[in-house]
């Protein structure tokens, strides 16, 4: 709630607007804005009265107008009484597992890597396990993920970092051993795995809808070059299947790939989106990335070639606060796109 005043228990980390004797707590923070930012930016007090969706987040600014923030994935989530509330990925962590549980996907991670980390919703639950050769290590909190060493062997690592929607596993290889290829084991009780063109597993129910998304795997090195690995689907039974990142091996043995290198993706939950955006590669252009993890724009390699994106906002187009604004009544749009891979530990 936003409090009228400038109570004495204010934290020291709300934003105190004096001239209009308001405070925004930090709990009123979305988890994608930061607190310098809503400073800079004037906000004194969530509007959360005119938001209409699971996608968008209004605030009133000092100078009396109002800034929407609109995402391209739900950032809120109502819970079991009605109460809508801010996801957030915080982990916690107990003596047997680290979890993310303040968010309608909750994750779970075993401190003991042989039992991997899991997501789940209201109904299903998906868990992948590494099937490393040292796959019995202990995991430590680090930078909110779950740290796990030598799991895939000496000088590699491997993390597990919560999203909004889903939980992203990274291997870290500090050096080039001559492995190019890490498997995990996925239980999926009885949820079916469906390539698309694009390479993302779809997760299905027996009503075909598609509940999960298990992303492709990118590796990218310690100077930002990326690099798209295979990814195998094998195994597939009632109980579970394999997925296998096959790294290419001239990628890990040229002079000009930088260490470490780190190969991640993500499972996450199959969400509406507010904004869709769909790559297009001068070296493909008979094939469609509508539904591709990650966006390169520019020249990539000799095979895409140069990466255009298009970018449409359909959540806006159903949104009333925007459909009521008519055009001089708009100041300003701007549109934020953030890295979400290659992050170095």
């Amino acid at each position: 709630a936003v409090l009228s005043g400038a109570p004495s228990y204010a934290s020291a980390y709300d934003i105190i607007d004096t001239e209009e004797n308001i405070v925004l707590p930090i709990s009123d923070l979305p988890e994608m804005i930061d607190r310098e930012e809503a400073i800079s930016r004037g906000h004194i007090q969530r509007l959360k009265s005119e938001e209409p969706d699971l996608h968008s987040v209004v605030f009133l600014n000092s100078d009396g107008t109002k800034s929407l923030y609109m995402f391209a994935s739900p950032v809120k989530y109502v819970e079991n009484d009605g109460t809508v509330k801010d996801k957030r990925t915080q982990l916690n962590q107990t003596l047997t597992n680290f979890s993310s549980t303040d968010n309608d996907v909750n994750v779970n991670i075993s401190r003991i890597s042989s039992n991997g980390a899991s997501i789940s919703n209201e109904n299903e639950t998906v868990t992948m396990i590494p099937a490393g050769s040292g796959n019995n290590k202990i995991g430590l909190l680090s930078n909110n993920s779950a740290m796990f060493n030598e799991v895939f062997g000496n000088d590699t690592a491997l993390y597990y970092t919560p999203l909004l929607s889903g939980v992203k596993a990274g291997i870290v290889l500090k050096s080039y051993s001559g492995q190019n290829e890490f498997t995990f084991d996925i239980t999926a009780n009885g949820l079916l795995p469906i390539t698309t063109e694009s390479g993302l597993i779809c997760l299905n129910n027996s009503d075909g809808e598609a509940i999960f998304e298990i992303g492709t795997f990118v590796a990218t090195d310690a100077n930002g070059n990326h690099f798209e690995s295979e990814m195998i689907l094998s195994g597939n039974t009632a109980s579970g299947f394999k997925i296998t990142s096959e790294v290419d091996e001239s990628f890990l043995e040229s002079e000009n790939t930088a260490y470490p290198v780190i190969i991640e993706q993500s499972i996450s939950l199959n969400t509406s989106s507010a904004i869709d955006d769909a790559l297009v590669y001068s070296g493909k252009p008979t094939r469609t990335y509508g539904s591709y993890k990650y966006n390169n724009i520019g020249y990539l390699d000799s095979s895409y070639k140069i990466g255009r994106l298009l970018v449409r906002f359909p959540g806006l187009l159903s949104n009333p606060t925007f459909l009521s604004l008519s055009e001089m009544e708009i100041r300003t749009a701007e549109f934020y796109m953030y890295t979400a891979s290659g992050a170095n530990f």
